[in-house]
């Protein structure tokens, strides 16, 4: 069968085609995300005089007492860009570039795991409407996908250096940096090992201790993961953003009907597959025929070892003209 050929430079490849995809649905005269300002304001302090220490803006709040830019390497991202591009145009291709990174990252992980056909798999993403708009959104979910999918490669190459280094700036970058230690917990368990699990650990422990932010965002994220993730979450008393709770199946599966519908197709084609090599291939009718018929064929008596000594010795002269 037909394989077509991987091009010769196939992230550099889906890196210019996403971002060109992206450029294109994100060409519109507006930013379209309120935490756009919040972003851009934190990279222009950032590039004034250094990592913001205090937020006296909400002093009715715990941000007062407690703050910790989670999203420092995004904001340390977004500086060049807003440096030579300017505020609104710097965030625009900064955005573009970071959601094509993070395609790109994707299929790497694709070639890491040995996937058929990464680009195929690859390609969906750029159909499904929800993943694009989160991808768009002016925070740092791309890069922060880039690295988790580069981490996740790093764990299937059993790279321990890679492995640190990843964990330690996704503390820097992205403040859902609990699921790394999740991920590396299920890859000790699967692989009956934890060659991985301390250097991702070590990674994370160093990440929060060596950090412009410590100790504040160790109550930083105390207040975000367990007060308001795990704790405020199940508290109808308590009011959070919708970013907090799960998307509706429905429209998750709806929305996204490019990524999911084929996923189904393909996976209904393996287990009809499974199920037609598991059924049976003949009847007891059909198998008892099949002896009956090899019984009457005649079997061949095999040579005596003296007619095979006699054969092999004897072998008479030629004549021999006079």
């Amino acid at each position: 069968m037909y394989t077509a050929p991987m091009p010769k430079h196939p992230y550099l490849l889906i890196f210019l085609l996403s971002a060109a995809f992206f450029g294109w649905v994100h060409a519109v005269p507006a930013l379209g995300d309120p935490d756009a300002a919040f972003h851009l304001e934190l990279a222009r302090r950032t590039a004034a005089s250094g990592p913001v220490l205090d937020f006296p803006w909400l002093p009715f709040t715990t941000l007062a007492d407690h703050f910790a830019d989670h999203h420092f390497l995004y904001h340390l991202a977004l500086i060049p860009f807003v440096g030579i591009f300017g505020d609104f145009h710097g965030l625009k291709i900064a955005t573009v570039l970071f959601a094509a990174a993070a395609v790109a990252a994707f299929l790497f992980l694709l070639k890491t795991y040995g996937a058929k056909r990464p680009f195929l798999w690859t390609a969906p993403l750029l159909l499904a409407p929800g993943f694009v708009f989160r991808l768009l959104l002016t925070k740092a979910t791309a890069l922060a996908l880039a690295a988790f999918f580069l981490f996740l490669a790093a764990l299937r190459g059993r790279n321990r250096l890679a492995v640190f280094g990843i964990a330690f700036a996704y503390v820097w970058l992205h403040g859902g940096w609990p699921i790394l230690l999740v991920v590396s917990v299920v890859d000790a368990v699967v692989r009956r090992s934890a060659r991985l699990l301390w250097p991702a650990a070590l990674g994370l422990a160093a990440g929060l201790v060596v950090n412009p932010f410590f100790p504040e965002n160790l109550s930083f994220y105390w207040e975000q993961i367990v007060q308001i993730a795990v704790l405020g979450r199940s508290d109808p008393g308590v009011r959070i953003g919708n970013e907090w709770y799960p998307a509706d199946l429905g429209a998750l599966f709806f929305g996204n009907g490019f990524i999911f519908l084929p996923l189904l197709a393909a996976a209904s084609a393996f287990g009809a597959a499974i199920w037609t090599k598991q059924a049976p291939r003949a009847t007891p009718d059909a198998a008892a025929i099949r002896s009956r018929w090899a019984a009457t064929i005649p079997r061949r008596k095999p040579r005596s070892k003296g007619a095979r000594f006699t054969c092999s010795t004897y072998s008479p002269s030629p004549p021999i003209d006079r």
